[in-house]
């Protein structure tokens, strides 16, 4: 996990040795213009982290489980705030695109039909948080897939050791894009 194309920076350990109990605490890369591996775990949903776990696997003395766990909480709270943001940013400009067409009534006709305005500002807001949930949900999906794909790679990575006595040349990975899923 430490090696391309994951480029995580082990920051601590937790507890003992990971297969007694321990906890293993990677740093995400920050810069994703050169390592899109981690792009939605990262700033998708705000996770700096993540956790690996490994466990004995009962009677089996050459098998452990491996598991990543994310904390979202931190992300969450920053997500709603962009989101709120977003929503108040998208109803504002809907509120000025109904100023301006009221505006054009009002010259045309000389009647003055703010309600419009006032409509369409709601409308779009609404539409913008309405969107709030799917689009997490879709960001979650990604994140998700990201954390898979590097359980694959350790999957790969031990059954290398196992039949070979070595790690893989290269570790192919395939994080499916935005056309793959749909919200």
């Amino acid at each position: 996990m430490q090696s391309a194309p994951f480029s995580l920076t082990l920051r601590d350990t937790l507890g003992g040795h990971p297969l007694d109990g321990g906890v293993l605490v990677f740093e995400l890369p920050g810069n994703t213009a050169t390592n899109y591996v981690w792009m939605w775990t990262r700033y998708g949903v705000y996770v700096p982290e993540v956790r690996v776990t490994l466990e004995r696997v009962p009677g089996d003395t050459r098998a452990c489980e491996v598991t990543m766990h994310i904390d979202l909480r931190a992300g969450l709270t920053a997500n709603i705030a962009a989101y709120s943001v977003a929503s108040a940013g998208i109803s504002g400009i809907g509120g000025v695109a109904g100023l301006l067409l009221a505006k054009k009534a009002l010259l045309l006709t000389g009647v003055a039909l703010f309600g419009p305005a006032f409509a369409a500002a709601a409308v779009i807001g609404l539409a913008g948080l309405a969107l709030t949930g799917p689009i997490y949900r879709w960001e979650m999906r990604q994140a998700t897939a990201e954390l898979n794909a590097a359980l694959a790679a350790i999957e790969a990575s031990i059954r290398a050791f196992d039949i070979f006595d070595q790690a893989p040349r290269s570790q192919s990975l395939r994080i499916p894009s935005s056309a793959d899923e749909a919200f």
